[in-house]
């Protein structure tokens, strides 16, 4: 039930009319205002209850808080533990491939030693040799079996060595035999 409030003058005290916006009385101007709606017990009890049941459900969500915050941590703690295994398993893999290059490594720096080695035998042999190519050069005349009456180095693409006779040098002059311009 509602009921309905009277109002006064507030400068003289007489009771106003509904609408009025001057006083009867005095002609005081009048402001108007909504009027104050009073309530039943009934809607008033109802309204507490409503209150009331906010609040236990503002209870109840606020139990549920450190439930989702638990959940919520578990599944970023079992997310952080997925990522930390897959890493640690990358790491492992890698570990395997280190040793492996390592073991790579090592095979191919045996092979360079090895290799060294084999040019350091090579340079000796190859020394041995230039000296036995500049004695022959020097010393040795290569001669044709052709009616060019020179002679020649071993190198030389004018010998034909097919047929051919070796002199010392000075027996090849005595015999007859020149200088090839293009070896000597």
């Amino acid at each position: 039930m509602n009921e309905q409030v009277s109002f006064s003058c507030p400068n003289c005290g007489e009771p106003l009319e509904d609408g009025l916006n001057f006083c009867g009385s005095c002609g005081n101007q009048i402001e108007v205002t909504q009027p104050i709606m009073t309530t039943s017990i009934e809607e008033y009890n109802s309204r507490i209850q409503d209150s009331n049941n906010l609040k236990s459900k503002t209870r109840d969500i606020s139990k549920l808080i450190p439930l989702v915050i638990a959940v919520v941590l578990l599944i970023t703690t079992i997310y952080e533990y997925y990522i930390i295994q897959k890493k640690n398993n990358d790491l492992i893999v890698m570990e395997d491939q280190i040793y492996s290059l390592t073991g790579q490594v090592s095979q191919l720096e045996d092979e360079v030693f090895q290799l060294e080695d084999d040019i350091s035998i090579m340079s000796s042999k190859n020394y041995q040799l230039q000296q036995r190519s500049d004695f022959m050069d020097e010393y040795i005349a290569l001669v044709s079996d052709d009616d060019t009456y020179q002679y020649h180095t071993l190198g030389c693409y004018r010998f034909d060595s097919t047929y051919f006779w070796a002199y010392n040098i000075n027996q090849a002059w005595n015999l007859g035999f020149s200088e090839c311009s293009y070896c000597h």
